[in-house]
């Protein structure tokens, strides 16, 4: 008392304050120090360098701080909460983006050898056209060009009418050569593949299908194998059940039948045409392979029988979409990486206010023996509690997200993934990474600038104000001032993101699309195997549509616009 008498007497009320915190941090620290069992001579005011946790574990300081951590954010429920929602709506977001990016773009397709395979093109040189379809012929030639491919496969799209017990019903199917599947390196889940000599006549009713199809279709049932399905009128051996994380050439196709190019059955004649699909020789770069593909493009397609202004060109099938795909999710992830930026705006400015609000108990610790790496230490735990709850947060958003992906995401673009687009182990380290990187990242500088403070200069306008003072007005005002300049600037680019990707899905095709509707009909090789009977079913369904009182005109086509492969250059 005789202390703080002489302060107030030489140096007014604010010399008795100083004295007073300084005498209370004094006696504070030497209590802790008693119950240590360390002597500790006062210091008058400045806090000695004491571990607070000496003697404990790494993982009991972890512990401990995680308490702390918890016991902090229940105390600001308000603010916590907003950190964490949030967070999670980036995480989720950008969750959401990652898995269809990473399933279309990232991951290499799902097959053997995947860097070796690439697909063959025709090439008109005047109309800059490319179209991957092959005449037989053709086929053939390309075949004998072994010192580019160690093994040229084909397929062909199209639809089969199964007759099931309820009734008939179209399925969409693909005739592959016997050697493709095998090529391309899956295992079947159950039975085998195709070998060799089937699709020959006599061989040619077999048919592998997928684990959707036995699933759906014929209720998982057992012994599948060697069971009989009546395709187009005739009778199909099962031979094959395939994995269900397999899909060629898309998601659509459920039935594999044989297609032997060479010697086609007498009831398969009329595909004229199949996809060529190809492996590199072992140590030929693309780069090369593709230049001599040009050179003797011209001249096999003479050989072949076909058109002088045509040649081939070929093009890698590591990875999967066409340009325009890649580029409109590199444009779709920029605007969701701009959604992140904003995130992480919010978390630093709330973390900063947080510690300008906090810097008593800053302070106060720091007096009692607590280190500038304690503070920072326990911030960080604190913030990675933040970034742990908003990832787990926005691994339900991005869950919701991928539910609504039919509607956000242009079909045509996840029509093209060799992969399930969910969330997977790479899809969940992401979202921890993201969240626990953003809320560390963000929210550790404002405890680096807090545990900087000085005590007594804190304590002191402490005890001037429970407001806070002028300099922390000035800071939170600032804050909110740069933050909602930021926040503009993102929002402004996410926008302009965005509308980058509706432009590159809503170009000018050069016709009017409104109120048109696009139907694809399959016709099944067996009963409509003769054009003048399909001729003849196209007609009249077409002479039927055309008097509904709802529809101005209609017609038909074998290649409508900007489908069935067709690039125009």
């Amino acid at each position: 008392m005789e202390v703080c008498r002489e302060a107030r007497a030489t140096r007014g009320w604010w010399g008795l304050a100083h004295t007073a915190f300084a005498e209370i941090a004094d006696i504070a620290r030497a209590s802790v120090k008693a119950r240590a069992g360390i002597p500790a001579p006062i210091t008058g005011g400045h806090a000695p360098n004491i571990p607070p946790h000496k003697g404990r574990s790494l993982i009991q300081t972890l512990a401990h701080d995680i308490r702390l951590a918890v016991r902090s954010l229940l105390a600001s429920r308000v603010q916590s909460t907003i950190a964490i929602l949030t967070l999670s709506l980036g995480i989720g977001a950008n969750t959401a983006i990652f898995s269809v990016i990473d399933s279309l773009l990232i991951r290499p397709m799902p097959f053997a050898q995947v860097d070796r395979l690439v697909e063959l093109y025709n090439f008109a040189e005047k109309s800059k056209v490319s179209f991957p379809r092959f005449t037989r012929n053709l086929f053939r030639e390309w075949q004998g060009q072994r010192d580019l491919f160690d093994r040229v496969e084909a397929y062909d799209l199209d639809s089969v009418i199964y007759q099931a017990t309820d009734g008939a019903r179209t399925v969409n199917a693909a005739f592959v050569s016997p050697e493709l599947l095998s090529m391309l390196g899956v295992a079947p889940a159950q039975g085998r593949l195709f070998g060799a000599g089937d699709g020959r006549q006599g061989t040619d009713g077999q048919v592998v299908i997928s684990e959707r199809f036995w699933r759906e279709s014929l209720g998982s049932m057992t012994g599948v194998v060697n069971s009989t399905l009546v395709l187009n009128a005739r009778p199909h051996t099962v031979i094959g059940v395939l994995p269900s994380t397999f899909h060629f050439p898309n998601k659509a196709q459920d039935l594999w039948l044989p297609l032997n190019v060479q010697e086609p059955p007498a009831w398969r004649t009329d595909g004229a045409e199949v996809v060529p699909f190809a492996r590199l020789q072992p140590g030929l770069a693309f780069e090369q392979a593709a230049a001599r593909v040009k050179e003797r493009g011209g001249r096999l397609a003479k050989a072949s029988g076909g058109d002088d202004g045509m040649t081939a060109t070929l093009r890698s099938r590591q990875k999967i979409g066409d340009a325009c795909t890649r580029q409109s999710l590199v444009v779709l992830g920029g605007a969701v990486g701009f959604l992140l930026l904003i995130v992480c705006a919010n978390i630093a400015n709330l973390s900063l206010a947080r510690t300008l609000a906090r810097s008593r108990d800053f302070a106060v610790r720091s007096a009692l023996g607590a280190s500038r790496r304690d503070l920072i230490r326990e911030t960080a735990v604190e913030n990675l509690v933040i970034g742990g709850l908003g990832s787990a947060a926005g691994l339900a958003v991005a869950w919701g997200a991928l539910a609504l992906s039919g509607a956000l995401i242009p079909e045509e673009m996840v029509f093209q993934s060799m992969h399930t687009i969910d969330l997977d182990g790479r899809v969940l380290s992401f979202a921890v990474i993201a969240g626990l990187f953003t809320s560390l990242l963000f929210g550790l500088p404002p405890a680096i600038i807090g545990s900087r403070a000085n005590v007594l200069g804190v304590l002191r306008q402490e005890s001037r104000s429970s407001v806070g003072s002028i300099a922390s007005r000035r800071i939170r005002s600032s804050l909110v001032v740069a933050e909602v300049t930021i926040a503009i600037v993102l929002l402004v680019g996410a926008a302009l993101m965005a509308r980058s990707f509706q432009k590159l899905h809503s170009t000018d095709r050069g016709f009017d699309s409104n109120g048109l509707v696009v139907m694809r009909v399959g016709f099944p090789s067996g009963p409509y195997a003769d054009p003048a009977v399909r001729d003849r079913l196209v007609d009249a369904v077409l002479t039927k549509v055309r008097r509904l009182p709802s529809v101005l005109a209609a017609s038909a086509g074998s290649v409508p616009p900007d489908t069935d492969g067709i690039a125009f250059a």
